[in-house]
């Protein structure tokens, strides 16, 4: 999510797609097409599409010299401000969080021993977490391998993808991957 959010692109993004942007997949004419037709159908019929029913309220705030030329614009046009169609929901106009722990516990400290990592992270888990989603990610950069890794009760996963990819960009994907 960290990455489509990043790069701006719908939370419905296929990984196909972001793996392509990873420099992962290189993609056939027919599934440039596919995904061009699927954003299309997704952005004109889906939960993201401006014209589906919004909870929000646009919360635009202007001072008066541009709320008045804005009224006049709209006169002049003959519609009015309730035509404005609100722009989609997105990830910070909902109230779901997600919490980013980088050393908040003693399971993250490197130079403790592989099976005692392993035993303070399952301890943290039990105590701190045990109705929540949890993700571990790691990324890392070489000069000729950018490398991601991650597990979740879901997935485990290693991968090397394109070494022009930021250390951020990996983080980002590493991140995506095991949400997704």
């Amino acid at each position: 999510m960290a990455l489509r959010i990043a790069l701006g692109l719908p939370k419905w993004t296929p990984n196909i797609m972001l793996m392509k942007i990873a420099g992962q997949e290189v993609l056939s004419e027919k599934i440039k097409r596919l995904a061009a037709q699927f954003f299309i159908r997704q952005l004109s019929n889906g939960t993201q599409s401006p014209i589906y029913d919004q909870i929000c309220k646009p919360s635009i705030k202007l001072i008066k010299k541009d709320e008045v030329l804005i009224a006049n614009l709209f006169a002049d046009l003959g519609t009015s401000t309730d035509h404005i169609i609100a722009f989609p929901d997105t990830l910070f106009s909902r109230n779901n969080f997600c919490e980013i722990h980088l050393s908040d516990f003693s399971f993250q400290n490197k130079a403790h021993p592989v099976f005692l990592i392993k035993d303070l992270f399952e301890e943290a888990v039990s105590k701190e977490f045990y109705d929540n989603h949890i993700i571990a990610t790691d990324a890392s950069k070489s000069h000729s391998f950018t490398s991601i890794a991650g597990i979740s009760n879901l997935q485990s996963f290693v991968y090397r993808i394109h070494p022009i990819n930021s250390i951020f960009t990996a983080e980002a994907l590493a991140i995506c991957q095991a949400l997704g």
